[in-house]
């Protein structure tokens, strides 16, 4: 179809979900940079760093002085990016995040832009010109792409119109169903950056107060961040050293043995004082995938895959007290566990599958070509 996928960078750890789906589509991707490759390998991928000429500087300068944002790529690599698209015979690029979108307004080719989080909350917040831009993209923009019904409803907020706007999730891949047998520590797990929206040192709290209230509970906690230090200050605060296990940054592999090897899945996010909040953590389609039930808040688009009490518990943002109170009745529950996994599985086979998912991207391709 002449697709190209953009994405200013690729193989980033937090973004296994990019990987997955570039690959499940087929299209070529073209990057300024590709980061752990040995990871994420991806053999149809077209590099073209950023340039920072004199005469790029000036152009820069110029453009500011009339322009409508200051998402524009330096003037030299804009060129390197249309002689390497007329290269793959591009009629479509496939741009992920807002600001990426912006970038290849300039080409005049049909565009799809895929907002995933942070580019539709605290961006706009925060940068005016970001912002102003969107209404400009979203009129020009062959079609609006939202990973969940949280992060829809926030576009239409920006100004898109309904009509343009459709949602496609990133989804994971289903594999054979992996059983949790029954015994006598319960292990949770969270895989999520440790940053400030995911709340991983109140998480720590929450599992200190779930073990108070009887629970045998441990924790796997997979990802790093800014907030590591912050983490292990909670985590020795708490006497929990050995409870609570940090593995850092996983493989996928390694992600999806240690969700085979866990009894329930916990994610505290919450929406930062700058009002950075999540479209759908695929952390949360990974675990259902896996059959665990699945403790969580009301946080952007977690509410679209867990249905509370059907596929996990839901508590309101920054409640430790809820959170423990979950953990702990979760915790405790083997059959609760069973039904809440199983029920949580179900709903990843019918609704996030990646090549049921990949298949409805390919179909917006179409469209946008035609």
């Amino acid at each position: 179809m002449g697709a190209v996928v953009y994405a200013e960078t690729f193989g980033n750890p937090s973004e296994v979900w990019m990987w997955r789906q570039v690959r499940a589509v087929g299209a070529p991707l073209l990057t300024h940079e590709h980061r752990n490759p040995a990871t994420f390998p991806y053999e149809n991928t077209v590099i073209v760093p950023r340039t920072r000429t004199p005469l790029d500087r000036a152009h820069a300068a110029a453009r500011w002085l009339g322009a409508r944002h200051g998402y524009r790529l330096p003037a030299s690599t804009e060129r390197a990016v249309e002689r390497k698209l007329r290269d793959l015979d591009a009629t479509l690029v496939h741009a992920h995040y807002g600001p990426a979108g912006l970038r290849m307004l300039f080409l005049g080719l049909p565009l799809l832009v895929t907002f995933h989080g942070f580019d539709t909350s605290s961006l706009p917040a925060t940068d005016p010109s970001y912002r102003r831009a969107l209404p400009h993209l979203f009129q020009h923009a062959a079609g609006v792409l939202a990973v969940s019904e949280t992060v829809r409803e926030r576009l239409v907020r920006l100004g898109c119109p309904e009509d343009r706007l459709h949602v496609i999730p990133m989804g994971v891949p289903v594999g054979p169903p992996r059983p949790h047998p029954i015994r006598g520590e319960v292990r949770a797990i969270t895989v999520a950056r440790l940053h400030p929206v995911k709340g991983v040192p109140d998480l720590v709290d929450a599992l200190g107060k779930a073990r108070a209230l009887g629970a045998p509970l441990s924790l796997d906690i997979v990802g790093d961040g800014p907030e590591r230090a912050e983490v292990e200050r909670r985590i020795d605060a708490g006497g929990l050293r050995g409870t609570v296990r940090l593995h850092g940054t996983c493989a996928p592999a390694e992600v999806a043995r240690l969700l085979g090897e866990s009894d329930l899945f916990a994610l505290n996010s919450r929406t930062t004082p700058d009002g950075d909040a999540e479209g759908l953590p695929v952390s949360v389609l990974e675990a259902m995938e896996a059959s665990l039930p699945v403790v969580a808040t009301r946080h952007g688009g977690i509410r679209d895959a867990v249905e509370d009490g059907r596929t996990g518990l839901l508590v309101e943002e920054r409640d430790t007290s809820a959170f423990a109170a979950a953990l702990a009745r979760v915790a405790g529950d083997p059959a609760l566990r069973g039904r809440l996994g199983a029920a949580g599985r179900a709903r990843v086979e019918r609704e996030f599958d990646l090549e049921r998912c990949a298949a409805r991207l390919l179909e917006r391709y179409r469209a946008a070509a035609s």
